[in-house]
C-alpha cells in the first residue's frame, strides 16, 4: 500500500485507481495502441471510482433481481459459516391480537431462519 502510494497510484481523495499494472511489458499480448507513451514501465487507469461503487451496484442488482441474494444463499462456502455462526434455532414469538380477541394472526418474520411470529 506505502509503495502503491509512493508510485503515485493513489488519489488523495479517492484511494486507489480503476486498475494498475506494475509493469505494461508483462501485460502479455495485448497490443499497445500507436500512441502509447511508452512499452514499459508501472501504468495507471486514472479512471477513478469511490470505495462504495461496488458495493451500491451488488445492492442495486440484488434490489432488481434478487441475484446476489440468491447466488449467496447456494454458496456452500457461505452456508458453512452462517452454520458455524448461528444454528438454526426454532421459535415463535406470541402476541396478543391486535383486535383483542386472543386469536393471534401469523406473519411473516423478517429474519435470517424464516420463522414466523403470531400475533
Amino acid at each position: 500500500m506505502g509503495a502503491a502510494w509512493d508510485r503515485g497510484h493513489w488519489h488523495p481523495r479517492f484511494g486507489l485507481p480503476d486498475a494498475f499494472h506494475g509493469e505494461i511489458s508483462e501485460i502479455g499480448e495485448a497490443k499497445l495502441p500507436d500512441d502509447a507513451l511508452r512499452e514499459s514501465g508501472p501504468w495507471v487507469q486514472r479512471a477513478l471510482f469511490a470505495i462504495d461503487q461496488g458495493p451500491m451496484l451488488l445492492h442495486l442488482e440484488n434490489a432488481r433481481s434478487g441475484l446476489i441474494h440468491e447466488q449467496l444463499a447456494r454458496d456452500p462456502n457461505i452456508q458453512a459459516a452462517l452454520d458455524r455462526l448461528a444454528p438454526v434455532v426454532s421459535m415463535q414469538l406470541v402476541f396478543p391480537s391486535h383486535e383483542g380477541t386472543g386469536d393471534g394472526v401469523f406473519l411473516p418474520r423478517s429474519n435470517a431462519w424464516g420463522e414466523q411470529t403470531v400475533l
